[in-house]
C-alpha cells in the first residue's frame, strides 16, 4: 500500500474509534443506571448478588449499538480522500490517484499530513463514572438498605393537626355535637397512627374524607350561625330604630314592630323581662336600652365565632362578610322619612330604612 493510501486508511480508523467512542459512552451510561437500579430492586425480593453480574453484557450491546450507529455516520473513502487532497494541497492529485497511476506527477504530490481529531468527552466520562459508582454501590449496599418493602409512614402531621384543630374549634364553640366531634377526633389519630408511605392514594383518600366530613359539619354550622346573624342583624337595626325614634312612631306600628322583635330575637341570650315585654307589646326606654345591648352583644359574639371559622379554614370570606353587613341600618334618614309621613308609615316602610 503506497504512503497516501496508507494515510487515509490510518485517518479513517481514527475517525471511526473516535465515533464509537462517543456514542458508547453514554450508553454505557444509560445502562449502568438502569442497571444499578434493576440490581437495588431484585435484592430487595432476595436475589443473590452473583446472578446480577449478567448484566455486564449489556455493555456489550452498548458496545454494538455504538458500532453500528458510528458506522452509519462514517465518511466514504471518496470523502475523506477530497478532505486530504483539500487540507494538504495537492491540488485534486490525491484524488486523480484512486482513478488511474499518476507516474512522474506524483513526485508532485506533497507529503500528506493528517488533521488532528479532538472530542471534549469529559463531560460523558464523568457522567459514566458516577453511573458505575452506582452500580458497585448497589452491589455493595447491605440487603436491608436494599429492601423496598420496608413501611414508612406518610407525612400528613400537618394536615392532621390542622384537621383536629378545626374539630376542637367547632366543639369548643357548640357547633358540633360532643359525641361526633370525639368520633371524628379519633377517626384523624388512628388515620395518623396508620399512615402508610407504600399506599399513599388510599392515606390520602381517607384524610379527604374526614376533611370533607369536618368541612360539611362546618359548612352546615355556619349556615345556620348566617341565619341567625342575619336575624338579629335585623333586629337590632329595629331594636336601634325603634330607641332612637319611639316618639315618632304611632300605637299601631309600635305593636307591629315589637311583634316582629318577638318573631326574630329567639328565646337565647336575652334577659327574661326583656322577652316577657316583647311577648305582651310593652316596652319602656329602659326595657329597650336592654334589649339593643343585648342584640348588641350576641351579634358580637356571632361575628366573632365566625371569624375564628373563617380564620381556621372552614368558611370563606363572603359567609363572614354576610355576617358583618346584617344590622346595618340609616338611622339619620329613617327619622327624617318618620317626620315626612307622621301617621302613615307601615313596617314595611320602617324595615326598609
Amino acid at each position: 500500500m503506497d504512503l497516501p493510501n496508507k494515510a487515509i486508511q490510518q485517518f479513517r480508523w481514527r475517525l471511526a474509534a473516535l465515533l464509537v467512542l462517543k456514542h458508547v459512552l453514554p450508553l454505557a451510561t444509560l445502562w449502568g443506571f438502569v442497571w444499578g437500579t434493576a440490581v437495588i430492586a431484585l435484592r430487595a425480593v432476595g436475589v443473590e448478588r452473583k446472578p446480577l453480574l449478567w448484566g455486564l453484557l449489556g455493555l456489550a450491546a452498548c458496545l454494538a449499538g455504538a458500532l453500528l450507529r458510528a458506522r452509519r455516520q462514517m465518511p466514504s473513502v471518496a470523502t475523506l480522500r477530497a478532505l486530504l487532497d483539500e487540507q494538504n494541497g495537492c491540488g485534486g492529485l490525491l484524488m486523480a490517484g484512486a482513478e488511474q497511476e499518476l507516474g512522474d506527477w506524483r513526485q508532485r504530490m506533497p507529503i500528506l499530513h493528517v488533521p488532528r481529531l479532538h472530542w471534549d468527552g469529559r463531560r460523558a466520562v464523568t457522567l459514566l463514572c458516577i453511573a458505575a459508582g452506582f452500580v458497585l454501590l448497589s452491589f455493595l449496599a447491605p440487603q436491608g438498605l436494599a429492601n423496598l418493602h420496608f413501611s414508612s409512614p406518610l407525612e400528613i402531621d400537618q394536615e392532621i393537626g390542622k384537621l383536629l384543630q378545626q374539630i376542637a374549634l367547632l366543639k369548643g364553640e357548640a357547633l358540633l355535637d360532643a359525641k361526633r366531634a370525639e368520633t371524628l377526633a379519633e377517626k384523624a389519630a388512628q388515620l395518623r397512627e396508620h399512615s402508610s408511605g407504600n399506599d399513599p392514594a388510599r392515606t390520602l383518600e381517607a384524610l379527604d374524607h374526614l376533611r370533607h366530613m369536618t368541612q360539611e359539619a362546618a359548612r352546615q354550622a355556619a349556615e345556620q350561625s348566617t341565619q341567625r346573624g342575619q336575624h338579629l342583624g335585623e333586629a337590632q337595626a329595629m331594636a336601634e330604630a325603634l330607641l332612637r325614634n319611639a316618639d315618632l312612631l304611632d300605637p299601631r306600628l309600635m305593636k307591629e314592630v315589637l311583634a316582629e322583635l318577638n318573631g326574630l330575637v329567639g328565646k337565647e341570650g336575652f334577659p327574661p323581662e326583656v322577652l316577657e315585654a316583647l311577648r305582651q307589646q310593652k316596652f319602656d326606654p329602659e326595657q329597650l336600652k336592654k334589649l339593643a345591648a343585648a342584640l348588641r352583644g350576641n351579634m358580637g359574639r356571632l361575628r366573632g365565632q365566625l371569624e375564628k371559622l373563617q380564620k381556621a379554614g372552614l368558611i370563606d370570606a363572603e359567609t363572614l362578610a354576610r355576617c358583618r353587613e346584617a344590622g346595618e341600618c340609616d338611622l339619620e334618614g329613617l327619622r327624617a322619612f318618620l317626620k315626612d309621613h307622621s301617621g302613615k308609615v307601615s313596617l314595611a316602610d320602617f324595615k326598609s330604612h
